[in-house]
């Protein structure tokens, strides 16, 4: 299960875009994905507090870009993926509220969190 901003794709007749173009589009960006384990049987209330509690709170963050969260068959691993515009505004987020979800999420997921950072140039999503 992929949870994220769904994008309509359209077809037309136009020749897709050189590289060279979306290159010149492209910018820093920094990126964080946390790896976590769920307790048995938490899947479906893990999505609603990151639907209803987390995402408000990503929101709120300055320099949040966008989020991508996916859920393994099994419903037990859990790959969330967090788009900041710098490393800045990453780091913040890991003072300020990563500690709050921490204890958020303390009831639907198991063992510590694994946190992963990336970053540099060339980073682009595509609905922006």
């Amino acid at each position: 299960m992929i949870r994220g901003r769904a994008q309509a794709f359209e077809t037309s007749d136009r020749a897709p875009e050189p590289l060279s173009c979306l290159k010149e589009r492209e910018s820093s960006m920094y990126a964080r994905k946390v790896s976590l384990c769920l307790r048995s049987e938490f899947a479906s209330q893990f999505l609603k507090k990151i639907e209803y509690e987390v995402i408000p709170l990503l929101r709120k963050q300055r320099g949040f870009l966008d989020q991508l969260i996916i859920v393994s068959d099994s419903g037990n691993l859990v790959y969330v993926y967090t788009f900041w515009e710098n490393r800045g505004a990453a780091e913040r987020y890991d003072c300020t509220t990563l500690p709050m979800l921490n204890q958020l999420l303390a009831e639907v997921v198991y063992g510590q969190m694994h946190i992963h950072a990336f970053g540099g140039t060339g980073g682009r999503l595509s609905g922006g």
